[in-house]
């Protein structure tokens, strides 16, 4: 495995535990008593670890941004993939107007229902954006800009695992049922 495929590795691992922590919290929202202490750890812990995973996958859709824009202007950007990146470019600028424009719970006194699925389907549009822009610079870019975009280095990498796993261990997580 090269860098690069580390790199993307380490992006869909990310993108796939934003999900499971998405599917966590949605579960919380619906099922527990809000009374309780437990939901409201869970519930504190379950938006920090989502504004986290969102500064990290803003970063990289800023990041693909601007160096899609200076691969863009390299010699022997081919004009077809040059109007292929102009057209996202574009849309990515669009979208990220209206996106800033909304932001997360402040805290989890506010964290329901309603504002998960709110704020789930914000940073699921960045994630797919994120996504997108993986796919399209995956011709272009070389080592050097995958390293500048991904913004993945190895104390981030713990840190997302660190509140990934207080998470995922809290005793409202219910075990998958064996097969």
């Amino acid at each position: 495995m090269n860098e690069v495929d580390l790199i993307l590795e380490q992006i869909r691992i990310e993108r796939e535990h934003v999900g499971e922590v998405l599917a966590a919290g949605r579960a919380a929202a619906r099922e527990l008593d809000r009374a309780s202490d437990a939901y409201w750890n869970f519930s504190a812990g379950c938006l920090s670890y989502l504004k986290f995973a969102e500064a990290r996958v803003r970063a990289r859709v800023a990041g693909h941004g601007k160096r899609l824009h200076e691969v863009q202007r390299r010699p022997g950007s081919s004009a077809e993939s040059s109007h292929s990146m102009s057209g996202t470019l574009a849309e990515l600028e669009e979208l990220e107007s209206h996106l800033s424009r909304q932001s997360p719970p402040e805290d989890y006194l506010g964290f329901n229902i309603d504002r998960l699925t709110s704020y789930s389907d914000k940073l699921m549009l960045y994630m797919r954006l994120s996504a997108t822009l993986d796919a399209l610079a995956a011709g272009v870019y070389a080592v050097a800009d995958w390293r500048a975009v991904a913004q993945i280095d190895a104390d981030g990498m713990l840190e997302e695992r660190r509140r990934y796993d207080a998470l995922m261990s809290h005793p409202l997580i219910r075990s998958p049922e064996p097969t």
